[in-house]
């Protein structure tokens, strides 16, 4: 590449240089584009370009460098007024943010990693019973960024994952609620998009992004959860209302500190969806728009059940993948199908009879 001090005609390479010539309405004869490098202005013949006024007015045009559109919320139902911080591998770089019916957006420029979204305060209408203003646990929602717009939503699913992976209960209720020890941010950047979606299974929404799917609000009338991740949702968040509500003399948050660790959640949360259909404290607009999605629901938490059976009951030297998959069980078949089964001839039936305990 020529420079002041070397342009060279004779050179044999050069870098190729695309220019965006104004012709839209301009002639075709306004320019000229030569087919030799650096060609001397002296030797040009000004005659061949046709003169043309231009004003005082310098024109820059640049790349907007305001950022993506990041939008975050909390939900159990929609939580109001909650204060959200958004932290990118593990630094704080947006906080106070208000939810208004659930949800906030922001423009942000964000490196590619970990995005966690922890969210306090606030409060939120109550699925399983009739409180209007019940507060909001702090809750926390993480996953990994790769570009582009984000939504990222907390909610107690998320938190339950977000906990699987290690890290400690969420205490803080302030803009460092999602910020992690060394340890806890190499394990869970390592682990949460995996954890994202075992609990998924475990409440019967296989498939469904929890940390990015914003529900379905049932709270309004006629306002039905459909077959799909946001009426799914909204089932799963409504039965944590349940489990909340049989539990009054507990907050929130220990329930759900208490659901990272039940290793029967799958029956936890199927007892709940049956408590909150006959329930009378439940609010009926609720049972109703959740009705259909929830039975579902409960179909796909039995075949979780009926596979769990198999794995406790079989000999365990004919089991399939497919049995460890159905039981929301994922790993390399190639690798870990013959160890995982030999580890199950030697484990006794009251150690493998729940979800929870197989995993472990």
């Amino acid at each position: 590449v020529g420079s002041s001090k070397n342009n060279n005609s004779d050179r044999s390479t050069y870098a190729r240089l695309s220019v965006l010539l104004p012709v839209e309405n301009d002639k075709l004869t306004n320019f000229i584009v030569d087919d030799k490098p650096f060609k001397s202005s002296s030797k040009m013949q000004l005659s061949e370009l046709k003169w043309v006024e231009r004003s005082n007015v310098i024109r820059v045009e640049k790349e907007n460098n305001n950022g993506d559109i990041i939008t975050v919320g909390a939900f159990k139902g929609a939580v109001e007024d909650a204060t959200c911080s958004i932290t990118n591998n593990n630094k704080v770089v947006k906080k106070d943010l208000k939810t208004k019916n659930g949800t906030i957006s922001t423009l942000l420029t964000l490196k590619k990693g970990l995005v966690v979204v922890a969210c306090y305060g606030g409060d939120y209408k109550d699925e399983a019973t009739t409180d209007d203003n019940k507060n909001a646990p702090t809750m926390r929602a993480a996953t990994i960024y790769k570009g582009g717009a984000l939504e990222l939503y907390a909610n107690a699913l998320s938190e339950i994952a977000y906990q699987r992976t290690g890290a400690s209960p969420a205490t803080a209720a302030n803009e460092n609620a999602g910020i992690l020890t060394d340890s806890e941010f190499n394990t869970l950047k390592e682990s949460i998009d995996d954890k994202n979606t075992e609990v998924a299974s475990d409440f019967g929404i296989e498939g469904v992004d929890i940390v990015g799917t914003e529900p379905t609000d049932v709270m309004e009338a006629a306002n039905a959860a459909g077959d799909n991740d946001e009426g799914k949702l909204a089932v799963a968040l409504a039965a944590v209302s349940q489990i909340d509500a049989n539990a009054p003399n507990k907050i929130t948050g220990n329930i759900i500190n208490e659901l990272v660790e039940n290793k029967d959640i799958t029956k936890t949360v199927k007892d709940a969806l049956n408590t909150l259909k006959d329930s009378d404290d439940a609010r009926q607009e609720v049972k109703t728009n959740i009705a259909t999605v929830a039975a579902t629901v409960q179909s796909s938490i039995t075949i979780i059940t009926d596979a769990v059976n198999t794995i406790r009951t079989a000999d365990a030297a004919t089991l399939a993948i497919e049995t460890y998959i159905a039981a929301g069980i994922i790993f390399d078949e190639e690798k870990y199908l013959a160890k995982v089964n030999a580890a199950f001839l030697l484990t006794q039936a009251e150690d493998k009879d729940t979800i929870g305990k197989i995993r472990d």
